[in-house]
């Protein structure tokens, strides 16, 4: 069983220095500058700055994040001798990173919020899971079983276990749980502004795994 360590960071919580575009790589300042969106390029940097800590944690050496790289596909990786895999999330003002050396991960982060989740669960989903929301016994838990289906096809295709985020397979159990033995849902309750929220993840990988959630006071 592989332990991983997620890191979640609230941005509104990062420094200034944490905020600066110095040191990153060069092909993330190239995508910073694709990007004229301030919300977007602090996304950008802080998720390269929190995968950098990362590696850091799991190498038990220093990782800068000029060393994180931009991949073709959108998904960083890094310029490192040794085969090293991260995936990042965000929703909202979250981000989550998780890095491991054995293979290739996915993570999701989703941040609960109104929506109508039977219509997006009709449209995206496979009959059996979009079932499973619609006929939930209340909103509450119709929300909880769209936020676990939804994450855990989003990580799933990221760790390229699935070919499409929307359809078959199912990725839900009859009582809601992962269907992927190699699957882990997590659920974080937050508290910002006097507002309670709750934060769905879910981390996917073709091995098994035991993940933690470390949530980050600042970066």
């Amino acid at each position: 069983m592989i332990e991983l360590d997620i890191l979640l960071l609230d941005s509104r919580d990062a420094s200034a220095e944490a905020l600066d575009e110095h040191g990153l790589s060069a092909s993330t300042l190239a995508r910073l500058g694709d990007n004229p969106s301030a919300a977007r390029r602090q996304q950008l940097v802080l998720g390269r700055r929190l995968l950098a800590l990362a590696a850091s944690r799991v190498l038990g050496s220093a990782i800068s994040a000029g060393q994180v790289i931009e991949g073709d596909a959108g998904y960083p990786h890094f310029a490192l001798d040794e085969p090293l895999f991260g995936n990042l999330s965000h929703s909202g003002p979250w981000l989550a990173a998780v890095v491991c050396r054995q293979g290739r991960i996915g993570i999701d982060l989703e941040l609960a919020r109104t929506r109508d989740v039977h219509a997006l669960a009709k449209r995206a989903f496979d009959p059996l899971d979009a079932a499973l929301v619609c006929h939930a016994a209340n909103k509450t838990m119709a929300q909880k079983l769209f936020l676990a289906g939804w994450t855990l096809r989003e990580a799933g295709y990221k760790a390229g276990l699935r070919s499409s985020v929307v359809g078959a397979p199912a990725v839900l159990t009859a009582d809601g749980q992962a269907a992927s033995k190699y699957a882990q849902l997590l659920t974080q309750s937050v508290l910002r502004d006097g507002m309670a929220g709750q934060l769905q993840l879910a981390i996917v990988a073709p091995f098994p795994i035991h993940a933690r959630l470390t949530s980050l006071g600042s970066l």
